[in-house]
């Protein structure tokens, strides 16, 4: 049997050429004998978009997934089976690249990636915690009991681990349409699904999602949209560690250190669409998802990233800014220029500054 592998999901044609043991992706996740796979052509592959799952219903964007926070209300496969061990206040909050789990003082960590076709559109990887507890490690079976639900731990073949999630209907638990943005409810519903080798598809959690207030930015802080950190290039001009000093990486004035924010629709109504934030020292360039909230926090998630050689010093400054975007929070601060340009502050939780000056984005 052969599968598509993972690089798919960079968007490649010729990804599609790269496949590994195991199976082929068909409509509704189902699988393909090896002779139902089409063949290569003169280099070309032929006729296998036409088996590539199709989603069933609207997916909501981790924008509007991060609006709520979320608590565990049920959790079973379509058996009826108990995926978690115990009833726990088990807590959630969504934000791009990650599934943050909380209870009490402990904390967990799901990673994923997007990428995938159908109703099961992310790749998960393992579960991280970082416990803050004074004493013992409250509901200590809560990370295992995490790695078995989402099949965490037994990831021997590529894929196999996929998620979606669905945004349910209060009351029967039946998919419904989106929200507006602009008119988000108090109260939502939502199922992540889990399609894997263990658990039957279908199988679910769901939570209850109370929407986050938000919170006052400064009044003397011009407000920041989507719409207009996507519509500029943003050239950094400055940058202070966490002790106020200069960050060396991003010292040389040969170099340049380039921003850019971009949204991605896609061509079938039912996929969410895709927020992506750039980086570069034009060179390979680093980026992940990204969420801006209404109290203009910066959240980035991680992304693939190319490895070709471009020197030390260019080498450096991409590392630097690796470590620097991703899966990390922000807050940003918008002040306009005579110019019609702006400047942006960026304030990273772990304490650096940098400070961003816009330009025309060229297309």
């Amino acid at each position: 049997m052969l599968k598509v592998n993972n690089w798919c999901r960079l968007g490649s044609v010729m990804a599609f050429a790269i496949i590994s043991a195991t199976s082929a992706v068909a409509e509704n996740n189902a699988t393909l004998p090896v002779d139902a796979v089409p063949p290569i052509d003169g280099g070309k592959l032929i006729s296998i978009f036409d088996n590539i799952p199709k989603k069933t219903y609207p997916e909501p964007s981790i924008e509007l997934l991060n609006r709520y926070d979320w608590r565990l209300i049920e959790t079973q496969d379509k058996d009826g089976r108990t995926l978690l061990n115990e009833v726990v206040p088990l807590n959630l909050n969504i934000r791009p690249s990650m599934l943050v789990f909380n209870i009490e003082c402990q904390r967990y960590v799901i990673s994923f990636d997007g990428g995938n076709a159908g109703d099961f559109p992310y790749f998960l990887s393992s579960v991280g915690d970082k416990s803050i507890c004074q004493s013992d490690m409250p509901h200590p079976y809560i990370k295992q009991d995490l790695n078995t639900t989402f099949n965490i731990g037994y990831r021997y073949l590529p894929g196999n681990i996929r998620m979606g999630f669905a945004w349910l209907n209060d009351e029967d638990k039946s998919v419904v349409m989106l929200p507006d943005m602009a008119d988000l409810p108090q109260e939502a519903r939502l199922a992540i699904h889990i399609n894997d080798f263990i658990f039957p598809e279908n199988s679910h959690l769901i939570w209850q999602g109370t929407l986050k207030p938000i919170e006052s930015t400064s009044s003397s802080t011009t407000p920041i949209s989507k719409d207009l950190l996507e519509s500029k290039r943003w050239r950094l001009k400055q940058s202070s560690d966490a002790n106020g000093q200069p960050i060396k990486a991003f010292g040389y004035a040969n170099i340049p250190i380039l921003a850019s924010f971009y949204t991605r629709m896609p061509n079938d109504p039912l996929e969410a669409s895709y927020s992506i934030a750039s980086f570069s020292s034009e060179c390979n360039g680093i980026g992940g998802p990204y969420v801006l909230t209404p109290a203009n926090t910066l959240l980035i998630g991680s992304g693939p990233q190319t490895m070709r050689g471009c020197g030390p010093a260019k080498e450096l400054a991409e590392d630097t800014l690796r470590q620097l975007m991703h899966d990390s929070t922000s807050q940003l601060e918008l002040e306009p220029l005579e110019t019609g340009e702006y400047v942006l502050t960026q304030k990273p939780a772990t304490g650096e500054t940098l400070i961003w000056h816009s330009e025309p984005k060229t297309k």
